[in-house]
């Protein structure tokens, strides 16, 4: 990827909720179940992930979105997966995603970079009250009074999934069909098995807010500067 210092990226960074309450055998896997959860978001969203996560303090995390209007998409897709791999459905993750420019992009070392983007991410990340635990921070002061509250709203749904809820929401996130997603099991689960995991996690709604979101996301961007607006959607 070429870096573009003018154009708008979106930065996420993330710690895992509640990590020192975690038992001794979750904590000694966290780093894996978060590389493994990255590596199956970025299997979904591959051409605006173009760098690997930066995994630091043992539960937290960082990486780089293209298209800023996709970053709550991937966010939940992250969650998703994070929260599908742990049979008690305790791991999850807090997300702060900051958009903006980027100053200087170590491609092999993520949060080694700096920027807007960065400081942005990070200090929403430092700054998240206990009750949420997904944030977004415009590019400027938000023009879309209902930004903030539909992040929120998603973030509300997708806190409460269960695991079984979360694959369901990620097999779909892949564009499988609700028979492929059952495949997923082990052993597989029927189509009706999985649109009810997908009814009880409210997908539908979740979908068509993130939807919502992306739109409000591409008319920040183009209010603040038409030319980066144009650089980070997709024709």
């Amino acid at each position: 990827m070429k870096h573009d210092p003018q154009a708008i990226y979106a930065v996420l960074t993330g710690d895992v909720v509640d990590s020192s309450k975690l038992s001794a055998e979750v904590r000694g896997s966290v780093v894996e179940h978060l590389k493994q959860a990255f590596q199956d978001t970025r299997s979904v969203f591959r051409s605006v992930i173009p760098y690997q996560v930066d995994v630091f303090r043992g539960d937290s995390w960082q990486f780089l979105v293209t298209k800023p209007e996709l970053s709550v998409r991937v966010a939940v897709c992250f969650r998703a997966c994070l929260k599908s791999r742990w049979a008690t459905g305790k791991l999850d993750s807090r997300v702060a995603i900051g958009l903006g420019t980027v100053e200087t992009l170590v491609r092999r070392g993520i949060s080694q970079s700096s920027g807007a983007a960065f400081e942005k991410s990070g200090k929403a990340l430092e700054t998240l009250k206990k009750h949420r635990r997904l944030k977004l921070v415009p590019n400027q002061e938000s023009s879309e009074p209902y930004l903030d509250p539909v992040v929120w709203l998603l973030d509300a749904l997708v806190t409460n999934w269960t695991p079984k809820e979360s694959l369901a929401v990620f097999g779909v996130m892949q564009g499988l069909s609700q028979e492929a997603v059952g495949e997923l099991w082990q052993p597989p689960i029927s189509q009706q098995a999985v649109g009810k995991f997908l009814t009880r996690a409210s997908w539908e709604a979740v979908e068509s807010g993130l939807d919502l979101v992306a739109k409000l996301i591409v008319n920040d961007l183009a209010r603040g500067n038409p030319k980066t607006r144009h650089k980070n959607t997709t024709k």
